[in-house]
């Protein structure tokens, strides 16, 4: 599968995968066999991509070819034994510093995705841009597409080891030695292990029925034995001290005679600081254009003689939907701030709590429009029924085991 574009200087040409004999492994020993130099960044690499051209890249070290390469380690895709053995191209190379191996840093801030390889010799430069990580299934299996490019006069080499610089000077990549591959293998051993058991987990969940809480009870589990300041005992402190603040916040709001945008979103930013929900502060300044309406949903629930979720949830639905940036988020953690026995925050993260539990009727995205009271109120129900059978004490333990499961899971 070819279709060239010929310039005076240049040709390009598209590559992928067809068959035993024409695959972007075949394409890289071809150009591999005149160049001097071998530059590449790869997302992934294994051993069963360096073996289809280790033999032609042996060779070529030995007589002279140099090389540099940087190897991704996201997702622990990466096969530490393939940058040992790149490494160990170094004792064929008659030159010191003939070769280069990168990897990707334990704590690098950025994913590396690249997949470009580029060979230098004295018939040009030859560049191939594309899908192909250096693995069997990017060189030959899978289905594959790249752009092959090729012309004189052409510094991309440069340009690209400039590059390789620069994130070396940002720490997102090191130079590759047997220390840090070692410590990777451990993590990427761990790493392993625990995806086979999440996948075990996986599939008996997927085939339990709805309302299994099996795997919202591992996750509290794993929650309850985290010590850090992401862990049930700490997250469940720091959202109750908060909620002691919310009533004077509240009271605040309802004694405003004559809100202005500029008086309310000082308040409101208390507020805001309270509550947990991620985002709303997003829409703060967009809430505070209509802090009468705000105003008057507060007083409307301290007057209301009922708890019936869809009776305060409409309640507060009605003048909100004058209020820009103010949805079903924002609506719901009113109501549990009101009462966290009663109510639980409908976000986001709790749907998706709801959904480890196969229970998924509940519309996406959440909005005024999508989300009344009747709807509302059956998501009380299924969130009781979640709450009484991990015998968690309320609504506010509840949202902290939800967002803990949507940050973990995402």
């Amino acid at each position: 599968m070819s279709e060239k574009i010929i310039t005076s200087s240049m040709t390009a040409e598209i590559i992928a995968n067809v068959d035993d004999e024409n695959h972007h492994a075949q394409t890289l020993r071809d150009h591999m066999k005149g160049a001097t130099e071998f530059t590449c960044v790869v997302a992934f690499a294994r051993n069963s991509g360096l073996a289809m051209i280790s033999d032609l890249l042996k060779d070529r070290v030995k007589k002279g070819m140099t090389i540099t390469i940087v190897v991704g380690l996201d997702f622990y895709q990466t096969d530490p034994d393939v940058i040992l053995n790149l490494l160990k191209l170094r004792a064929l190379a008659p030159k010191p510093k003939a070769v280069k191996v990168y990897m990707g840093a334990e704590d690098a801030r950025h994913t590396m995705h690249p997949k470009i390889y580029i060979f230098r010799g004295k018939q040009g430069t030859t560049a191939i841009v594309g899908s192909a990580n250096m693995t069997q299934g990017g060189f030959a299996d899978n289905w594959e597409m790249s752009a092959l490019i090729s012309g004189q006069d052409i510094n991309w080499e440069k340009t690209l080891v400039k590059w390789i610089q620069n994130r070396f000077d940002d720490g997102d990549i090191v130079e590759a030695n047997r220390t840090l591959v070692e410590r990777y293998r451990i993590k990427r051993n761990i790493f392993l292990a625990n995806i086979k058991i999440a996948e075990r987990r996986a599939r008996k969940a997927f085939k339990s029925p709805p309302g299994d809480l099996g795997t919202l009870r591992d996750i509290l589990a794993e929650m309850k034995a985290d010590e850090s300041d992401n862990g049930f005992e700490f997250q469940v402190a720091l959202r109750k001290n908060n909620q002691r603040s919310i009533p004077a916040i509240f009271k605040r709001i309802e004694e405003m005679n004559a809100p202005t945008p500029e008086s309310f979103l000082p308040i409101y930013e208390k507020l805001l600081q309270a509550w947990h929900s991620g985002g709303l502060h997003r829409g703060k300044t967009a809430v505070a254009s209509q802090p009468m309406m705000f105003r008057d949903s507060l007083r409307s629930l301290r007057r209301s003689r009922s708890v019936d979720p869809d009776v305060n949830y409409n309640l507060l639905l009605e003048p909100m939907l004058n209020v820009p940036r103010a949805g079903v988020n924002v609506i719901t953690e009113i109501l549990h701030s009101h009462d966290a026995t009663r109510y639980p925050v409908m976000n986001a993260n709790s749907v998706s709590g709801l959904r480890l539990a196969k229970i998924s009727n509940y519309p996406v995205p959440l909005t005024k429009k999508t989300v009344d009271g009747k709807i509302y109120a059956q998501f009380c129900k299924d969130a009781e029924r979640i709450r009484s059978s991990l015998k968690l004490k309320d609504f506010t333990e509840l949202d902290a085991l939800f967002n803990y499961a949507y940050w973990r899971t995402d």
